[in-house]
């Protein structure tokens, strides 16, 4: 059996005084050394400071494979690593898509230099958590990277509670969460929301996640305000919870959820609002998500719409089927990680 090591940058400077357990990265990494240690390998999960804590922690561990979450590690530091590490593969692992990737100016340039890097040691691998992507970079830059799914594997067992979150008694509880970035398309949920409200004339408390604006979200946020503040429905902030505390005590108090984005590689948060048994309205983006969920991420109208069809099934909303296509989605990635690991 392997040992697999996953290595994730400490996000702090970047995100402010977050725990880490709230950091979607961490997240991912966390259910699949999850699996992958209830399956019988051995995994585990760390967060160094900076490039310069990898070669301490795996002198430290010594395991087979080393996986570097998302494209941090320079390239020059990893020259010098694989001359000292010559025995892991060393698997940077890609968490977005093409459109989310451009914001990273270096990203391309990493890629290309890390596959250079393979080809002169060997033991390094490219791999994308998105089948889409993963075939994109392989067609345009004749890469061999490999798909490997995130999974969901929470370490907790599924809580389901009434919503009791209420600014009023007419009101309707709807989360919108996630960092705030311009492709998670939040001004159009945030209009569709309240499209979905003046239709059955109901105030919407629309929740948010505010305090990570990122490649632009200060904008986006500014006119989320802006479009609260000239309608009598109610924006509501929220904290950045810890993942147990998100699925247990904030996704309960909502009445129905949006994550129809722009651009998606997974969204962790729609597989919380399944394990919640919470209501999503999501895009084709997300695209192991059962067709019922999605909806055009294009048109408000479209999303105040499925808002309004849930809104009615709410006492016989059928998670069953959101359940099925996350729990299909999970077997096919453990069939994915285990084929990697035994193949090298």
């Amino acid at each position: 059996m392997a040992k697999v090591l996953f290595i994730a940058r400490n996000s702090k400077h970047r995100y402010g005084e977050y725990s880490k357990n709230s950091i979607g990265l961490t997240n991912s990494a966390t259910f699949v050394v999850n699996k992958l240690n209830q399956i019988g390998h051995e995994a585990r999960f760390v967060i160094v400071h900076d490039n310069n804590y990898v070669d301490r922690v795996v002198s430290e561990y010594r395991p087979d494979f080393v996986v570097i979450e998302a494209l941090w590690l320079t390239p020059q530091k990893l020259n010098e690593l694989l001359r000292i590490h010559r025995h892991p593969v060393w698997l940077f692992r890609i968490h977005s898509k093409a459109p989310f990737l451009a914001m990273e100016g270096m990203a391309i340039e990493w890629i290309c230099r890390y596959n250079e890097l393979r080809d002169l040691y060997g033991n390094v691998d490219i791999s994308c958590n998105n089948q889409q992507f993963n075939d994109e970079l392989n067609s345009t830059l004749g890469l061999s990277s490999v798909y490997l799914p995130n999974m969901y594997f929470p370490s907790f067992p599924k809580q389901h509670h009434t919503p009791i979150y209420d600014c009023g008694h007419r009101d309707i509880n709807i989360g919108c969460f996630g960092a705030v970035r311009g492709l998670k398309n939040q001004l159009l949920q945030a209009m569709a929301a309240i499209m979905f409200g003046n239709r059955i004339g109901r105030r919407i408390c629309f929740h948010m996640h505010t305090t990570r604006q990122e490649q632009g979200g200060d904008a986006v946020y500014k006119n989320i305000e802006a479009l609260f503040n000239n309608t009598e429905h109610k924006l509501v902030t929220n904290e950045w919870y810890s993942h147990h505390e998100f699925v247990t005590k904030l996704l309960p108090k909502m009445d129905l959820c949006l994550q129809v984005s722009l651009s998606e590689s997974f969204n962790i948060v729609t597989s919380d609002c399944i394990y919640a048994g919470i209501p999503c309205v999501v895009s084709e983006e997300i695209d192991w998500a059962s067709q019922f969920m999605k909806v055009n991420p294009n048109s408000a109208h479209a999303i105040a719409t499925k808002l309004n069809q849930f809104w009615h099934l709410r006492l016989n909303y059928p998670n069953y089927l959101a359940e099925a296509a996350l729990q299909g989605y999970n077997k096919y990635a453990i069939r994915n990680w285990l084929k990697y690991l035994q193949l090298n």
